[in-house]
């Protein structure tokens, strides 16, 4: 529990905070999005839902997912000036210390968590994660200069977990099922295996989709 509020709470805000960072106004970042047709196609209903509560609510709707797909994209580079020493998806090493850099050390800290066999997490991993968080706190402390994100971490690595976080923790879970369970892909399966590519489909729950024979069903886990 405590890994999953340090990462979806403080890392997720800590993005958050690096998405602001540059001062454009959320109307123009909704204008950008919406009138990108490319970038638009590999959105889901939720994240333009999302994307539509940027005038009055900035990124405070978004979850990390939604926020790295905006930062990487090229036409959003004035979002995050510094960008990953390596590149965006590329792990960096430990003496790389970009907003960039940090952004990728939170995407790996995610995709960890969603590989981790919670709750049976040793106290050994339980270290190891959070002397991650703690760094990836303290780094980013340094670029937006605050002193709250290191505090923060070490709060939720020791604190007694009272009724609002075990609430907090339950919602996103939720919002985790949720969003996996609309991340499918329906492909066709043919006799002779081959796939092309005008037979792929991503659904979304309240989406139609095409009548197949057979169909196999993928479900990304990767919170990336």
């Amino acid at each position: 529990m405590r890994c999953i509020l340090a990462v979806c709470d403080i890392l997720t805000q800590i993005m958050r905070e690096y998405m602001e960072q540059s001062g454009t106004p959320p109307t123009r970042i909704e204008r950008l999005v919406l009138g990108n047709k490319t970038f638009k196609r590999h959105l889901y209903a939720k994240e333009i839902r999302d994307i539509l509560t940027l005038p009055a609510e900035g990124f405070k709707q978004f979850d990390f997912s939604l926020m790295y797909k905006i930062a990487k994209e090229e036409i959003f580079s004035f979002l995050i000036s510094d960008i990953p020493t390596r590149g965006w998806g590329a792990d960096p090493k430990y003496n790389e210390c970009t907003i960039g850099d940090n952004i990728e050390r939170i995407r790996n800290c995610r995709n960890a968590l969603s590989h981790m066999a919670y709750p049976l997490i040793s106290k050994a991993e339980f270290d190891v994660q959070f002397t991650r968080f703690i760094d990836i706190a303290q780094r980013a402390d340094k670029h937006l200069q605050t002193r709250t994100f290191e505090q923060k971490i070490q709060q939720y690595k020791t604190c007694f977990l009272d009724e609002e976080m075990k609430i907090k923790f339950d919602k996103f879970v939720e919002e985790a099922r949720d969003l996996k369970s609309k991340r499918v892909i329906e492909c066709n399966e043919y006799e002779n295996n081959e796939l092309p590519i005008r037979h792929l489909s991503f659904r979304d729950n309240k989406d139609q989709l095409w009548s197949l024979t057979k169909t196999l069903s993928i479900t990304f886990i990767n919170l990336q």
